[in-house]
């Protein structure tokens, strides 16, 4: 089996999420995107956003137009 499109999604908790971005954004040289994906909700709240937010962040990193955007950040629906 052959990955032509490699892409990375990091689940993150959101009190660091910034900075893990920031500094991503300084030490990562590739085109490829990378998507950091955080949860605004609990998982014990009714309306949890972590799964859908894990869905769209690999949506948005097999995206074509995510490629040469630097570190994207998913989170809130």
């Amino acid at each position: 089996m052959t990955i032509k499109n490699k892409v990375v999604v990091i689940t993150h908790g959101t009190d660091t999420l910034e900075e893990t971005a920031y500094f991503l954004h300084l030490v990562v040289k590739s085109s490829k995107p990378v998507v950091i994906v955080g949860a605004v909700r609990p998982a014990t709240a009714l309306s949890a956003d972590g799964p859908l937010n894990i869905y769209n962040g690999v949506k948005v990193a097999c995206n074509k137009e995510s490629h040469g955007k630097g570190i994207l950040v998913v989170l809130g629906d």
